[in-house]
């Protein structure tokens, strides 16, 4: 086979494995790369330039070669052009200045133009970078809880009564459950201020806890993992304090996508490697002796997205490829999760990772399906909510990790695109029911791919952005309507997650919305109230843009879309004039929410997928039965896939609307949540913070396929490592 090889960085390189007859296909954007707003999430890079042949010596020859070749014309054909009449004589030397000077003056100011352009572009882009560098390092976290004591002040006109008011939100009285969400309880205290106090309580003692020396991190590795750091855990280690890695205790997320691997032998987990290996529409990168290659297979190229893919992975290794032990990693090119593993499968390999046993292929094959289907009832345990069919009355996300677990909440099966869209194995990608070595780039709580981080849309730049107070009050969102592979009269779209929150939030129904108003009195209460919901349209500025696209356009599909009336593009800019940005699932994980992130918003998330960062945003929270379950609220408010909740958090930080104005209105608050969120961005989702998670997960990676071992810290220090 013939192959194309591309550049990456240093040591490493792609190469395209297949034809080289085939066809280069633009690149399609991962779900949320299709949404409208998202043209500019391309990165931007300014230059200015000044032609080779753009030059006092090029012009002026230019400019006689001209000259004599018009001179040789005219004596070619036997002709000369006399002075005109009574034209005064003068000296060559001041006929070629008087008329050749002014022509030189001009070509040398357009020089002189063009370098200070040139000066000036490179001047400008340092001054970004250290301004990027000096907002990172004074974007410093703000007191949610201090923000809501001045909103209670200024509510109430008493600042002994806002105190008071301020330390009996921890003690509401509600129930954070099992599911991800808070359950009213009989208190009639306002619950938002009680997941605030509980998200700033336990983020600050998140940040205080964090590991200071190499020690001290190897230490809370064996007291978390039970088990020496994988060799080179040094170097990393290295890596994460010279880039200023704000939690680098916090890698849990990567021991849970692990872990069920540790019960495999050694030899099956191989065989299983060598069987991805060959897969369609995959890349393989490899480290050998430090350098790095990226095998793209032919089937890869087929879609458009596989090179840039695969590149972006390759810019994210390159740094550190050379500090990698040798290792094979294999990585799904699509914008789902392909890992479905029967529940039997997944208790059985849970309980002996942790038991320190492995499983024989035949226990493992008498567990795993091969059925080529997603089956529900097959995936969640009959013990499961799922299962005993459950429902409970949620009133908040708290833990969107867990919230977005069909198994623990059933109702998902019909609000979520992936849950109603069929997965069989003609689908993109299609589903397995074995454990086998992917990465992938998006997975829910319910999926066995090894998560990776993709670059869609990632983008560094700060965006241009007004204060919060020049913003309308509203909660705004624009994007297209993926969330299914395809759309047609037999599949049931019109519940998808983004197709249904078009349809609700311009609903001109005289239905009812049920919401918490929020009352004061001798606690920060509620009452539950409704409005109609074309009432509540005056908050939300939430629509599909542009026209319909991942439709069958012969059973109607696309047409009856258009009937929803979508909006014309509308730019980054204006949609972050709005003080409330929503984030929503498309396909997969939303490109969008470091972008985000990044304003002088409050960002709102509604999704199913779990994400790299979510064990960083949120501290833990524990309860009984020694379960670890996280709350969410300091950086952003995470919300429910059926969007109940958002009338509700609109009432309690924008005030009620309609006639009772604004008055109770917690906007002091929504603004320092929105800071936060800000400095998240800036100092824990940069480029540095991506690669220092995969370069963790790829030693652990290495080790868990017998190509290195622990990291031994006695004999380094032993050795001369120094702290």
């Amino acid at each position: 086979m013939a192959a194309q090889r591309s550049t990456a960085t240093g040591a490493s390189r792609i190469r395209a494995l297949g034809d080289d007859t085939r066809t280069r296909t633009p690149r399609p954007r991962a779900d949320s790369d299709l949404d409208p707003d998202s043209e500019e999430e391309e990165l931007i890079e300014l230059s200015a330039s000044v032609p080779a042949n753009v030059g006092r010596g090029a012009l002026g020859q230019s400019s006689t070669s001209s000259t004599s070749q018009r001179s040789s014309d005219r004596r070619a054909n036997g002709k000369s052009s006399p002075p005109p009449p009574n034209a005064p004589s003068l000296p060559r030397s001041r006929r070629g200045t008087m008329f050749g000077r002014p022509r030189l003056l001009r070509r040398r100011r357009v020089l002189f133009a063009l370098l200070a352009a040139a000066l000036l572009t490179l001047l400008w882009l340092q001054h970004g970078a250290l301004t990027r560098e000096q907002e990172a390092e004074e974007c410093e976290f703000k007191s949610v809880m201090d923000a809501y004591e001045r909103d209670l002040a200024r509510i109430t006109g008493s600042r002994k009564q806002a105190r008071r008011l301020r330390w009996s939100a921890s003690d509401a009285g509600h129930t954070l459950s099992a599911t991800g969400h808070l359950v009213l309880g009989p208190s009639g205290q306002h619950p938002i201020p009680q997941l605030l106090a509980l998200g700033e309580r336990r983020w600050n003692e998140l940040l205080s806890s964090q590991s200071q020396t190499l020690g001290e991190a190897v230490a809370e590795y064996r007291r978390r993992y039970g088990r020496p750091p994988p060799a080179g855990f040094e170097k990393w280690w290295a890596f994460a304090k010279k880039h200023g890695i704000l939690l680098p205790d916090e890698y849990d997320g990567i021991e849970s996508d692990l872990a069920p691997f540790r019960a495999l032998p050694l030899s099956e987990l191989r065989k299983r490697q060598a069987e991805v290996e060959g897969w369609d529409e995959v890349f393989n990168i490899r480290i050998r002796n430090g350098s790095m290659d990226v095998d793209l297979h032919h089937g890869a190229l087929k879609w458009g997205g596989s090179m840039p893919r695969a590149g972006d992975q390759a810019s994210i290794i390159s740094v550190f490829a050379k500090d990698l032990p040798d290792l094979t990693a294999t990585f799904s090119i699509f914008d789902q999760p392909a890992l479905y593993l029967p529940y039997g499968a997944r208790d059985a390999l849970s309980d002996a990772a942790r038991e320190g046993r492995t499983l024989s292929p035949e226990v493992l094959a008498a567990a795993e399906s091969t059925s080529g289907e997603v089956e529900w009832d097959a995936i969640c345990s009959p013990y499961s909510p799922y299962g005993a069919e459950q429902r409970e009355s949620a009133a908040f996300v708290y833990d969107p990790r867990e919230a977005g677990n069909i198994c623990s909440n059933p109702a998902l099966l019909g609000l979520h695109g992936l849950a109603l869209e069929p997965h069989t194995r003609t689908s993109k990608p299609a589903p397995h029911g074995r454990l086998l070595p992917l990465f992938s780039l998006a997975k829910t709580r319910v999926n066995s791919d090894i998560r990776a981080i993709p670059l869609d849309q990632f983008n560094e730049r700060r965006p241009n952005d007004t204060a919060w107070h020049l913003k309308e009050g509203k909660l705004a969102w624009r994007g297209s309507n993926t969330g299914m592979a395809n759309m047609s009269a037999s599949v049931d779209w019109e519940n998808s997650h983004r197709v249904r929150l078009h349809r609700w939030a311009n609903s001109n129904s005289s239905s009812p919305v049920t919401l918490l108003e929020t009352t004061m009195g001798g606690f920060v209460g509620y009452n539950t109230t409704t409005r109609p919901a074309r009432v509540l349209q005056e908050r939300y500025d939430v629509k599909l843009a542009q026209k319909p696209i991942q439709c069958e356009e012969e059973d109607g599909t696309c047409a009856r879309l258009a009937q929803l009336g979508f909006a014309p593009y509308q730019s980054p800019e204006d949609l972050h004039g709005n003080r409330f940005l929503l984030d929503v699932d498309g396909n997969g994980w939303s490109g969008r929410f470091r972008r985000l992130m990044g304003t002088n918003s409050l960002v709102i998330k509604a999704g199913m997928f779990a994400e790299w960062w979510q064990d960083w945003l949120v501290p833990y929270v524990p309860l009984l039965l020694e379960q670890q379950l996280t709350t969410r609220w300091h950086h952003y408010i995470p919300s429910k896939l059926d969007y109940a909740d958002l009338p509700s958090i609109m009432a309690f930080f924008a005030g009620p609307g309609g006639p009772n104005g604004t008055e109770v209105a917690f906007d002091d608050t929504a603004r320092t949540l929105a800071h936060n969120g800000r400095c998240f961005a800036e100092r824990m989702y940069r480029r540095r913070d991506v690669q220092a998670y995969m370069f963790r997960l790829l030693l652990e990676w290495a080790r868990l396929t017998g190509n290195s071992g622990d990291f031994d810290y006695e004999r380094w220090r032993r050795e001369g490592g120094e702290e």
